[in-house]
């Protein structure tokens, strides 16, 4: 993040370039200066290692299983959840397969695992295969918006996580980190996306495109009183760079995976908020971890035309690297605090922003503006966020050719692109004696290349600091 101030005038060093209308500048005009606060998207940030120990007795991140997760009843009452897992895409493929079949429901099949389980390496003595307990926990949807005019349907299954084989059986003697599932594509998903089912109620296919369209969310409701949806608690998604994902591609590669999406879901202790940590060899029934799976599909004109089960494909990875990522969701100010909150509490070394977000702590932040949903990197057809990032490129009065303004002057900043977001909080004007300006009211020029703050009077002789966030 940047941080530039502009040059400091003499009072009465000049009137100040101000937009029209503004009053005259006072016997004692106020100086204007700059703090500018905007923050690049990602290009090349940090990459997890492949393999070895890392510098510093950092743990590489380590490819864990496949699971594959499904959603059903979307648009009822009845709404359910269910999980499969196994070590590679074709044991996968087998078990899906075979349960299909219906000869092998709720058994371990050759060479894969019993539905609401995946695959994880040899636990550290090496004597046994691994796998990792999942207990459905609670499912559901809601919908926002318009039916075929941007309306979209949210859906989410939340899951229990035991560190610990398939069947209830003793718990691992090796604690989990920053256990995460990233959304992959295999051989048997829909047009180079995570999605392996999409179905209508009487069974059929869905429209494949909306494969494309299953955008991942953070944890949301929708408030009954504000009809707003909000975000229920953060450290849900976990977004990465491309070039992350492609680092977890390596890892991948021996399961048959062939693309790994740059998002998933984090698993997170339940009853540590200052870790992610599942602790080893967890007592019969212990449950240290939950994960929620989340996304928000395009309601179709045709309610018929709905998806009702979508199914969807995870590789896990666990890494000692404790990174957070604020969602969508999580942009206004409850979600932020929450953020900001949570990203202490583990005290986390990274987080990210999506294009909107804030975040005012010190922990060291990035912004990707661009987050691959579907479709290969060179060329997707599907993203979370994707947004050009706007320049700034002027402001007026401009602090360093002009040293005063108008006592109730109106501030502009341009760009050279339409930027949106103008706000009190993310085009901070403050006076150094008047205080901070503004407040509640409108700001003009939103969806276009310059945005205004309204007028508001200052104090004669008093210096003015605007900041402008990432927000924008």
């Amino acid at each position: 993040m940047r941080r530039i101030r502009g040059l400091r005038r003499p009072s009465g060093a000049g009137r100040a370039d101000v937009r029209p209308g503004a009053r005259p500048a006072l016997a004692l005009p106020a100086l204007l200066t700059l703090a500018l606060a905007l923050a690049g998207c990602a290009d090349e940030p940090t990459t997890p290692r492949a393999g070895g120990e890392e510098p510093g007795g950092r743990t590489p991140p380590r490819m864990l299983g496949l699971v594959e997760i499904t959603i059903s009843g979307l648009g009822t009452a009845e709404v359910t959840s269910s999980a499969l897992g196994a070590p590679t895409v074709e044991a996968l493929e087998r078990v899906r397969a075979e349960r299909a079949a219906g000869g092998t429901a709720g058994r371990a099949a050759p060479g894969g695992l019993a539905p609401q389980d995946f695959t994880l390496p040899d636990d550290s003595t090496g004597d046994r295969d691994g796998t990792i307990q999942l207990e459905p926990l609670s499912t559901g949807s809601f919908t926002d918006g318009v039916r075929g005019s941007g309306g979209v349907r949210y859906l989410y299954a939340t899951y229990r996580v035991r560190n610990a084989p398939d069947g209830g059986g003793a718990g691992y003697n090796t604690e989990r980190r920053n256990l995460t599932f990233y959304a992959v594509d295999t051989d048997g998903t829909i047009d180079q996306t995570a999605v392996s089912v999409l179905e209508l109620f009487n069974g059929d296919a869905a429209d494949p495109a909306l494969a494309a369209q299953l955008i991942p969310t953070g944890a949301a409701a929708k408030d009954p009183g504000t009809n707003t949806i909000e975000s229920v608690e953060p450290d849900v998604l976990q977004v990465l760079t491309e070039a992350e994902a492609d680092a977890i591609q390596a890892l991948a590669d021996p399961a048959g995976v062939t693309d790994v999406f740059p998002y998933g879901f984090v698993v997170q202790n339940a009853g540590d908020p200052t870790s992610r940590t599942l602790p080893a060899n967890p007592a019969p029934g212990q449950f240290d971890g939950v994960v929620t799976f989340a996304f928000k599909v395009p309601l179709q004109a045709d309610p018929a035309a709905d998806p009702f089960t979508v199914t969807a494909v995870f590789l896990a990875v666990d890494d000692d690297e404790v990174k957070l990522t604020q969602s969508l969701d999580e942009q206004a100010l409850a979600g932020r605090l929450a953020f900001g909150e949570r990203a202490a509490s583990l005290g986390a070394s990274l987080v990210t922003l999506l294009p909107g977000g804030v975040y005012g702590g010190t922990i060291p932040s990035r912004r990707i503006c661009r987050v691959r949903a579907a479709g290969p990197a060179v060329d997707p057809t599907g993203y979370l966020v994707n947004v050009s990032p706007a320049t700034w490129s002027g402001l007026s009065p401009d602090p360093y050719a002009a040293g005063s303004i108008a006592q109730n002057a109106q501030i502009a900043a341009s760009f050279d692109a339409v930027v949106v977001g103008a706000s009190a909080e993310t085009f901070v004007v403050h006076g150094m004696q008047s205080g901070r300006q503004f407040l509640g009211a409108s700001y003009a020029g939103n969806g276009t290349s310059t945005v205004t703050a309204p007028a508001a009077g200052f104090f004669p002789g008093e210096e003015v600091e605007v900041v402008l966030t990432p927000g924008l």
